[in-house]
This record gives C-alpha cells, structure tokens and sequence, in this order.
C-alpha cells in the first residue's frame, strides 16, 4: 500500500481533524459518480485536513465538508487556465471528461495537483500544473508521489528540494488554521 511510504517520509498529526469514515467514502464516491484513488482515502483517514511542508502543500481533503466545493471550483480553474495557455502547455482534458485532469491539491505559489484519470483509479498518475511553464506527468500515485518528492528523490521542477525540518503535515481546515498550527507548535 503506497500509504505506507508516505508514512514513513511524514508522520500524521496525533490527533488529526476531519478524518471521516468508511460510509462517507462510499457516500463522496456515489455523489461524485466517479471512483478514487483510495490513496486520497487514506491521506484523509491518516492526515485529516492541513497542509505538508510547514503548510506549503495542500492535498484537498475529501472528508472535509467543502470538498465538493472545492473540486467543482478547481475544475473551473483547470479550465480557465488551460483556456489562457498554449494547447501543448497543458495537453490534458479537464474532468469530467476522461482522461482528464481531476484536482487533487495545490501549493502555496498557484501550482496545481492533478491527477490524470483513467479507467481504474489505481492507474491514476500526477500531473503538476504549473502556470508558467506548463505541467509535469508523474508516473506515480498520490501518495508515492509525495513521499518520494519529499525526500528527493525526484525533482519536480515546481518545487524546491525538500529539508528534512519540512517533511512535516500541520492540520488545519484552512491557511490560516495552518499557519495558527504551525505558530503554536514553535512556541510563537
């Protein structure tokens, strides 16, 4: 299970907030009339709601209320972007067609988080979408995307190298949760 490693680059938070269940995984899934990568299902179980990387990296939590929300307001954004950039820039449908882009977080400088979909959501990969110069394609899930971004193992060229100090996941519904987070844990 591709969890595991991200386990053990970043630790989850100990008392995690917006972790959901079972049932709302089933409910989200049915609602969405799509299936999911079950890394996000895992992320949500493990790390709840905040941000990696001393708050810089946001996964958008699917058990978090606003969730919906979110997606639909990304997907909307996928598009204008793509819409504002030279076809080869972004060379990917936007959700709900598919294979298209369906958004699954963002970073503090306006990167988006994308998974490419396809048939089997255990086949989804990463694409990085970066306003200025296009997007990258990942061949790896969320998850192992992440943890092997997080120890360098590969460079994606919309972030920088990763210190050990920043391998970790505040939790916060929002920013400013997470910066509020982030201060109380350094004594601020």
């Amino acid at each position: 299970m591709a969890i595991h490693e991200l386990l053990a680059v970043v630790p989850p938070p100990v008392d995690p907030i917006d972790t959901g269940s079972q049932a709302q995984w089933e409910a989200l899934l049915e609602e969405l009339g799509t299936a999911l990568p079950d890394d996000l299902r895992d992320i949500g179980h493990h790390y709840g709601s905040g941000a990696f990387a001393q708050g810089e990296i946001q996964v958008f939590n699917l058990f978090q209320k606003e969730y919906r929300e979110i997606i639909a307001s990304q997907c909307q954004i996928l598009r204008e972007t793509k819409d504002g950039l030279e076809p080869e820039e972004i060379p990917y449908a936007i959700f709900p067609e598919s294979p298209g882009l369906f958004p699954c977080g963002r970073d503090n400088n306006g990167n988006k988080l994308t998974w490419l979909t396809s048939n089997n959501p255990g086949d989804w990969t990463i694409v990085v979408i970066d306003e200025g110069d296009g997007c990258e394609h990942w061949k790896y899930s969320l998850t192992t995307f992440l943890a092997k971004a997080f120890t360098n193992e590969i460079t994606c060229s919309s972030w920088w190298p990763f210190e050990a100090e920043q391998r970790v996941f505040h939790r916060g519904r929002n920013q400013a949760d997470v910066y509020s987070e982030i201060s109380r844990l350094r004594g601020e």
